[in-house]
């Protein structure tokens, strides 16, 4: 018979990070990532009882069905941390600043194959979020790891929004899972935010 060719593995790039000085470090064993946040974030668990209790005081327990149907789903056991910063805004009629992390099985995905999955999960997403503008979407090196980066800005007027949200995705693609960190703030904050944002994705790694 013929002599099998023995595959070549290729070696896995070892993610290398940098966490700021004040930054925590939040590891999510279960979807197997970490990253580091500044001051000033909160966690969000919608899992918790703590947010549950919330949405009913505030009348959006009808909500909350769905909300739940989905986070026991398949689909919903990849959303993992949900971070949340100037909560203030919000009480104003402004938008606070957000991170989510979701995480995707794509084995055998690379950095191309994986923009054009981020690029679709933009698209379906689109009309969640109003008139949603991709300004770049790119593959990239992220940590020393493969990746798609991206940009984007969503006019929120069809909610009642005053503004834009502005929008930074960075998929890293590695263990045969795709790693979405997406990071939101008001528009007007992006000149504010976005610094804050690159520092935040410089400290993401699959673990």
């Amino acid at each position: 018979g013929e002599t099998p060719i023995p595959a070549t593995a290729t070696p896995v790039a070892t993610p290398q990070v940098t966490i700021p000085d004040g930054y925590t470090v939040v590891t999510d064993d279960e979807r197997g990532y970490s990253f580091a946040i500044p001051r000033g974030w909160t966690p969000l668990d919608l899992r918790g009882t703590q947010f549950q209790n919330l949405a009913n005081t505030f009348g959006a327990g009808a909500a909350l069905e769905p909300l739940n149907d989905f986070l026991d789903s398949e689909e919903g056991k990849m959303l993992g941390a949900l971070y949340i910063a100037d909560i203030s805004k919000a009480l104003f009629g402004g938008l606070p600043s957000v991170l989510n992390v979701f995480v995707l099985d794509a084995p055998g995905y690379t950095a191309e194959t994986a923009q054009g999955l981020v690029q679709g999960m933009i698209d379906a997403n689109a009309s969640a979020l109003g008139d949603v503008t991709i300004e770049a979407l790119n593959t990239c090196v992220v940590n020393n790891l493969q990746a798609v980066c991206g940009t984007a800005t969503a006019n929120l007027a069809s909610f009642g929004f005053p503004g834009e949200l502005f929008a930074k995705v960075t998929a890293l693609v590695a263990n045969d899972k795709i790693y979405i960190l997406t990071l939101g703030t008001q528009l007007a904050d992006r000149g504010t935010k976005e610094p804050d944002f690159d520092m935040i994705i410089g400290t993401f790694r699959p673990e």
